[in-house]
């Protein structure tokens, strides 16, 4: 049992990147079969790809989203959840390890921003499910009675408010890889952490477009330019980080056991080439 619990506490930030990864390509699969449909995009556009101009339409469309939540939509939020819980597990990690916490100040500048944007992602989570606990009660109820959820705002507060704190947490995630790497004495990829700032930059970014754009005012190439660009920008964030969790976390224990006198359990003290292919020839 405890080296099982040692085995999870070396890994946190490869395990949460990956479960991460894994909850995003499972959830847009099942958007992309037609499994679940995100309430936020119900005003977007029809089916056929058209404009939706009618008010009873756009109820209808509407209230088919709501109808259908379903059991297959939780299945991706659940390791999603899990991957952000490994990720503040890796901020508390640091946070405990004297040696780390007293390195230079934007590393630790880094270390707060990181808890502050692990935190956001659970917190996020936690209202996405929330709102999918609501939803679900309402999938055989009436058209009358949706009709007049949806029109009190019932159903789009809840989704306001967990694309506003996935946006912050994005954002914040990339700025704590990029200050994390660059002032930690090994680190894992200087040129992998600033492309981290960028691509996780881009995707909070388009988030918040999202909240800024409203489907049913925008254009229908600016809504479908946002919608794709969002999780392909996402899941680019998320395959990158996983490649960088598998550089940077060995060299945080490294430096960790390294000052408990157990540097020969992770191998001799060394400082690799910080280059950023030559990093990635390392994996």
């Amino acid at each position: 049992m405890i080296a099982a619990i040692d085995v999870l506490s070396a890994h946190t930030l490869r395990i949460g990147a990956i479960l991460e990864l894994t909850g995003v390509i499972f959830l847009h699969s099942l958007f992309l079969t037609g499994c679940t449909s995100p309430l936020f995009d119900v005003y977007a556009a029809s089916m056929t790809g058209q404009p939706v101009d009618d008010y009873e339409e756009k109820m209808k469309a509407a209230i088919a989203a709501v109808r259908h939540w379903s059991l297959p939509s939780l299945y991706g939020q659940v390791p999603w959840m899990t991957g952000a819980l490994f990720i503040l597990g890796f901020q508390v990690k640091l946070t405990a390890d004297p040696w780390l916490s007293s390195r230079h100040r934007l590393f630790r500048l880094g270390i707060g921003v990181l808890q502050i944007g692990a935190f956001l992602d659970v917190t996020w989570n936690l209202v996405n499910l929330a709102e999918w606990v609501i939803a679900v009660n309402y999938v055989k109820a009436s058209d009358a009675t949706i009709t007049a959820l949806i029109e009190g705002g019932f159903f789009w507060w809840p989704e306001m408010l967990y694309v506003s704190f996935l946006s912050l947490a994005v954002l914040l995630y990339g700025v704590s890889f990029m200050l994390l790497d660059v002032h930690h004495p090994e680190g894992g990829s200087t040129c992998l952490a600033w492309t981290l700032l960028v691509s996780w930059t881009l995707t909070g970014t388009t988030a918040f477009l999202r909240l800024l754009v409203p489907p049913s005012l925008a254009a229908l190439s600016v809504v479908v330019a946002i919608d794709t660009a969002w999780p392909l920008f996402l899941i680019l964030s998320l395959v990158l980080t996983v490649v960088w969790s598998f550089l940077f976390e060995p060299a945080v224990n490294r430096g960790i056991y390294a000052e408990a006198g157990g540097a020969d359990d992770y191998g001799p003290e060394h400082t690799p080439p910080r280059h950023c292919w030559a990093a990635i020839r390392r994996i």
